[in-house]
């Protein structure tokens, strides 16, 4: 029994270490006391001028504490759903029709979001664009070509992902999950038509608001909502 409780950790932990804090140092392979210990050592050598406070604390009765219903269902939920996703990836993607259905999938969603930018640029008078497939094009000069990153597909799996995981009813879900993608969406039209306005107007200006404001502004929509999420469900357990 307690071989196969290894085994497991070995495959599970992989998916809840990556929800930790870059400060999570025990039971984790390659960290521990020593990394710990001169992890807090950098710390206050870093703040060496500054005013410190240290807290040392336990919280008493923590695991016998905790809802141990919803963290079942989160456990569930993160193993079922990172074992489902690492197959899809591995193994699904190499099935021809699950390869081609993927990809009909992205290119729908691609001409879904450049239908939009095209409308939304062309309000403007300083803008004549067309759409060619993944490219969208001002007759004025200039051009955005959307690779897979640029549709938002990662952000919209991620999005998702965290709200499926949650303990929640499954309608609930679906319904928040609809609403959050139409957001994102929505976000992602504005970002690309911005980089349009900064390619016509702005050129210099190209580089870091693709590279960096645009991206985390999207990433920061993406917070917004599952914080959104978070206080909706809190809300609702305090109402009861």
């Amino acid at each position: 029994m307690l071989f196969r409780s290894h085994a497991l950790c070995r495959v599970v932990d992989k998916f809840f270490e990556k929800k930790f804090i870059s400060d999570s140092f025990a039971n984790i392979d390659n960290r521990g006391t020593h990394k710990a210990s001169a992890r807090v050592q950098e710390i206050l050598y870093k703040n060496r001028n500054k005013k410190m406070y240290i807290l040392q604390c336990d919280i008493h009765h923590y695991f016998a504490s905790i809802p141990h219903d919803k963290l079942k269902q989160i456990i569930i939920n993160v193993v079922v759903f990172g074992v489902l996703g690492a197959a899809f990836f591995m193994f699904a993607r190499q099935n021809f029709y699950v390869f081609c259905f993927y990809e009909f999938c992205f290119k729908e969603l691609t001409l879904f979001i450049n239908f939009f930018v095209e409308k939304f640029l062309n309000l403007f008078p300083c803008f004549d664009v067309e759409v060619f497939g993944k490219i969208i094009c001002d007759k004025a000069g200039g051009s955005l070509v959307l690779d897979r990153g640029c549709v938002g597909r990662n952000v919209m799996l991620a999005f998702a992902g965290f709200i499926i995981i949650w303990p929640e009813k499954l309608l609930k879900k679906i319904a928040y999950i609809a609403f959050g993608l139409v957001v994102i969406v929505f976000f992602n039209v504005i970002r690309i038509s911005s980089l349009m306005f900064t390619q016509k107007f702005y050129p210099d200006w190209f580089d870091f608001n693709h590279g960096y404001l645009f991206k985390y502004t999207l990433y920061a929509a993406v917070f917004l909502l599952w914080v959104l999420w978070f206080k909706i469900n809190e809300r609702q357990k305090k109402a009861h």
